[in-house]
């Protein structure tokens, strides 16, 4: 991560305020895929006094300001990330550290990347079964002639299915506009093609396309521990042939 003026004045500021633990950089500036009007997307971490403080005042968690966009938050606050992960953790897990005098921010982003490494892992039978159940639904639909609802269905798939291949090898599944850059690193884990196929069924939902990853999908989840539980319900999906 480059850091510009505006960083570097972030920086100065947060080091002149005792008040302040760390402050970390999220979003596309942290990522290196940031336009020339991209905002600041800033984790400003204060003392949990601090914190209650600003609550108490009535003051706003989250505050915009020119082109900085910084989020308040505190040790406690993370851990609560570290314990229970949401929508959240994935910013965290792809945060730049701008600021971590102590290392104590350092060693709370370790544990919040440990525990959504153990949450990732734990869903993943609910996730992979969430993927098979899309699976079922979009290819009924294609045979009722409904085009519409077998692509919304086959798109959900691939949703539930990212985040069950994800879990299996303990990573947190990314938002959907991170995963291109991940998908790569997914598929040598694996040793699974997905990238072309998981593009067509998006695009097009195409049920022949489902039926053909399924069938990769579910030897290779067989092999690393985790079979369905649908038995033989998913037989006559598998043969059934589309035009």
């Amino acid at each position: 991560m480059d850091v510009d003026s505006v960083l570097e004045d972030v920086r100065r500021r947060a080091l002149g305020d005792p008040a302040t633990i760390g402050v970390l950089v999220i979003g596309s500036r942290s990522q290196g895929t940031e336009r020339p009007d991209s905002d600041y997307d800033l984790v400003w971490i204060l003392t949990d006094d601090e914190l209650a403080r600003r609550v108490e005042r009535g003051e706003e968690r989250q505050v915009k300001q020119d082109r900085l966009d910084v989020v308040y938050a505190s040790p406690a606050r993370l851990a609560e990330q570290a314990g229970k992960p949401g929508a959240f953790t994935g910013a965290l897990l792809s945060a730049a550290v701008l600021v971590d005098e102590t290392g104590e921010v350092g060693a709370l982003l370790g544990e919040v990347r440990s525990g959504a490494e153990r949450r990732a892992r734990e869903d993943v039978d609910e996730a992979y079964d969430a993927y098979l159940n899309s699976f079922v639904r979009s290819l009924k639909t294609w045979g009722r002639g409904d085009e519409l609802g077998g692509r919304l269905h086959a798109s959900e798939s691939m949703a539930a299915l990212v985040r069950a291949l994800c879990g299996v090898l303990g990573r947190w599944p990314p938002y959907h506009d991170e995963l291109v850059r991940l998908l790569p690193e997914l598929e040598r884990g694996l040793d699974l093609p997905l990238g072309d196929d998981l593009r067509e069924i998006v695009r097009t939902g195409d049920p022949r396309a489902q039926q053909r990853l399924e069938a990769r999908v579910e030897a290779l989840m067989t092999s690393r521990g985790f079979p369905h539980q649908w038995g033989d319900d998913l037989e006559p999906l598998k043969a059934r042939r589309f035009e």
